[in-house]
């Protein structure tokens, strides 16, 4: 059941437009920051930040602090 649960964690945190478009963005150009999303998109700085940390928290993106 665990693993049904991580599943559909990982699904939901998928079903979203824009989390979609930040992982294609960052698999086309690795190592880009909050504000360069930001541009491409064209969505404010916390909403971004919110859709990175589901990312992260499902294990989908890694980050690191420079």
């Amino acid at each position: 059941m665990n693993t049904l649960k991580k599943i559909t964690k990982v699904l939901k945190a998928l079903s979203d437009e824009n989390r979609i478009r930040i992982l294609y963005i960052l698999n086309e150009k690795k190592g880009l920051c909050v504000c360069e999303i930001r541009e491409i998109i064209g969505l404010s700085q916390p909403t971004i930040s919110s859709h990175l940390r589901i990312l992260e928290s499902n294990k989908l993106i890694t980050f690191s602090k420079d």
